[in-house]
């Protein structure tokens, strides 16, 4: 320490004089002090304590220390000047106090100073709040869940993430608002709550604006005769995500459910002489829950089938009266006809032909109508007639297997059948099979095969039973007398 003399001299108006003199020794001088960075303390709000003391420049700071008064105290030493505090919790009637101890070094002595403040703490709202994801085109409401902490709140600040935000102003605790996304995305919302005295909470959260699907589908086919089947295609896109279910309506009163993105569904004209038309649409929802619907008008065309349908009268005609043939064609909703018969002959664009003009033989003859509508659409029918030869079969009814030369045998008399489908049985009364062959040359000669002997004289009975030239199974029975 710096010693200095310090003398007082005195003298009285007579001019008698007299002085003191004493050593003073001198301190550097020091005046602690902090400041904040407000002048509004808020609970939870980070306050910054900045040294503001005048040092004299022989004095060496070397410690300094903070107390709060909320108990949390702090060393920061030497060479910080600045620190940092929150306070939990607010105090408007006592405040807390603050004390600012500073130790410095004076030529070897150690010596403090100390500075205290009192400050008020107000308190600050508990800001929280609520929203759901939304779908794009969807409007997202906002909504506070705010505690105001005995405090009286004037605003609220919103911002939206997409580089909006809005104030309101009042104290309703738990309002709420409403904002449209311009576009799907995450955003980070932020809502901050003030209170009248400047105290502030801000809470955080996010939101998903999730794309909607854009529907797109095609069909293999938009147009088709009668009944038909239609492979449907989805092709819509989502910008993120994945669409997980398809509502499929078909226009015709059947809808259906499918997380695939194909399905085949198959139209039933309601009435069949009527053109019928079918709006399509798709419902495609996404992993998100996000739905999206789109129409196709009358995308399907279903036009009516031709009724083709003919009669032939007779069916069975002799190769004789192939003439009094004749076809009625009953055909509905067609405009052209093509008629081939046996799979040869053709006649074009004729209502009704004249089939026996092409006949030049017995059989059995196949016929197919082939009936065109309007709209093109084709559909066909077909049927067959027979046309016989004159003489078919004759069978007699006696013969005498005596030995005298004449009628020995029992036998038809035909042709026009197939001879390996012949089959000729004869029974006696009581109903015994007494012969059998499959050759048509083999007539019977009276000889019961069981027997091996001349059958008794009585009538008999006979099944013949062949296939003819054009397929058809026939058989004759009847009766035959032996006689001897």
């Amino acid at each position: 320490l710096e010693t200095f003399n310090v003398s007082l001299a005195v003298s009285d108006e007579f001019g008698c004089v007299d002085s003191i003199s004493h050593g003073v020794q001198r301190y550097p001088c020091i005046f602690v002090n902090f400041v904040t960075d407000t002048s509004i303390y808020c609970e939870r709000q980070t306050i910054i304590f900045t040294d503001s003391s005048i040092i004299d420049e022989t004095a060496t700071i070397t410690n300094r220390e903070w107390k709060f008064g909320d108990g949390y105290e702090i060393n920061t030493g030497a060479e910080v000047e600045m620190v940092t505090h929150a306070y939990e919790t607010s105090d408007v009637e006592q405040g807390y106090t603050i004390t600012y101890v500073v130790t410095f070094d004076v030529d070897g002595d150690m010596l403090t100073d100390t500075a205290r403040k009192n400050i008020m703490v107000y308190p600050s709202p508990y800001t929280d709040f609520d929203v759901n994801n939304i779908c794009d085109g969807e409007t997202a409401l906002l909504i506070s869940n705010t505690n105001a902490n005995n405090s009286i709140l004037a605003s609220w600040t919103w911002n939206f993430g997409d580089g909006q935000d809005t104030t309101v102003i009042g104290n309703e605790v738990n309002n709420a608002i409403n904002h449209l996304y311009e576009q799907s995305g995450v955003y980070e919302i932020s809502l901050m709550a003030l209170t009248d005295l400047g105290c502030r909470d801000t809470a955080f959260g996010g939101i998903a604006v999730n794309p909607m699907p854009v529907i797109h589908f095609v069909a293999d086919t938009n147009a088709f005769c009668g009944i038909g089947d239609i492979l449907f295609t989805d092709s819509s896109t989502l910008e993120s995500g994945s669409i997980i279910e398809r509502y499929w309506n078909f226009g015709d009163g059947i809808s259906a459910n499918s997380p695939l993105d194909t399905i085949l569904h198959t139209y039933i004209p309601f009435e069949e002489q009527l053109n019928e038309l079918f709006t399509v649409s798709l419902t495609a929802t996404s992993d998100s829950a996000c739905s999206a619907t789109d129409s196709i008008m009358e995308m399907i065309s279903l036009y009516s089938m031709p009724l083709p349908s003919f009669e032939v009268y007779p069916d069975s005609v002799a190769i004789t009266d192939i003439q009094d043939i004749i076809l009625v064609n009953n055909s509905e909703n067609a405009i052209y006809y093509e008629w081939l018969m046996s799979d040869s002959i053709l006649w074009e664009d004729v209502y009704e032909p004249h089939v026996y003009e092409k006949i030049q033989d017995t059989g059995r003859f196949s016929l197919k109508l082939y009936a065109e509508s309007m709209d093109g659409c084709l559909d066909s029918t077909d049927s067959y007639f027979v046309v016989y030869p004159v003489l078919r079969f004759f069978v007699p009814n006696a013969f005498s297997p005596n030995g005298n030369g004449v009628n020995e045998y029992f036998g038809p008399q035909g042709r026009y059948f197939e001879d390996k489908s012949y089959n000729f049985r004869i029974f006696n009364r009581w109903g015994k099979q007494v012969y059998e062959t499959n050759d048509y040359y083999q007539p019977w000669d009276g000889i019961d095969e069981s027997t091996g002997e001349i059958a008794p004289i009585g009538v008999y009975a006979y099944v013949i039973e062949l296939v003819d030239l054009n397929g058809n199974v026939e058989t004759y029975k009847g009766s035959v007398t032996l006689i001897l």
